[in-house]
C-alpha cells in the first residue's frame, strides 16, 4: 500500500484546483496508469497532456469523470451504509464512516485525509485517490455537511 501521508498531502495540494481541472487530472493520471501500471502508486504523479498519445482533452476529462464517479459511488456506499450486498456491515466500513463523520467538524484538511484514507482502503491507486479526494470533498461532502448522506446520494443521481 502507498504511503498514506503522501496521498493525503498530495490530495491537499490539489484542493486549490477547480472541478474541471481535477477531472482532467484524474483522466490524465488514469491514461498514464494504463500505459505504465507502476505509476499508480505515485500520489504526486505529474502527467503532461499530449494529444498525440492521449486523445482529445475532452475525452480525458470524460474519463476522469467516469473514474471519479466510480470511486464516488464506492465511498458513498461505505460511508452512508448503502452496501450492495445487503449483508452485515464490515468493521472497516464502520470505522471509515466514523472517521469521516468525525472529520467533518475539523475542516477540509481532516475530511480530505479521511476521504483519501477511505479511497486507498477501497483499493484506489494513490495516483487516483489524490485528485479524487479533493473533488469529492469540494463537490459532494462539504456542501452537504449537515445532511451528508441524503444530499450526497441525490448528487450522485443528478
Amino acid at each position: 500500500m502507498s504511503n498514506l501521508t503522501a496521498v493525503v498531502n498530495a490530495a491537499e495540494a490539489l484542493l486549490s484546483k477547480d472541478e474541471e481541472a481535477l477531472l482532467l487530472e484524474i483522466g490524465l493520471r488514469e491514461k498514464a496508469i494504463q500505459v505504465d501500471p507502476t505509476c499508480g502508486g505515485e500520489p504526486y504523479l505529474r502527467v503532461q497532456y499530449d494529444s498525440t498519445h492521449m486523445g482529445l482533452i475532452d475525452d480525458a476529462k470524460s474519463l476522469g469523470r467516469r473514474i471519479m464517479m466510480r470511486w464516488n459511488k464506492e465511498l458513498y456506499g461505505v460511508v452512508c451504509g448503502k452496501n450492495a450486498g445487503g449483508g452485515a456491515e464490515k468493521a472497516e466500513d464502520k470505522k471509515m464512516r466514523d472517521d469521516l463523520l468525525k472529520a467533518l467538524n475539523l475542516g477540509d484538511a481532516a475530511v480530505i485525509a479521511a476521504v483519501a484514507t477511505g479511497l486507498i482502503t477501497l483499493g484506489a491507486p494513490a495516483a487516483i485517490a489524490a485528485p479524487v479526494a479533493p473533488f469529492l470533498v469540494k463537490k459532494f461532502i462539504m456542501p452537504a455537511k449537515e445532511e451528508l448522506c441524503d444530499a450526497w446520494g441525490e448528487a450522485i443521481v443528478n
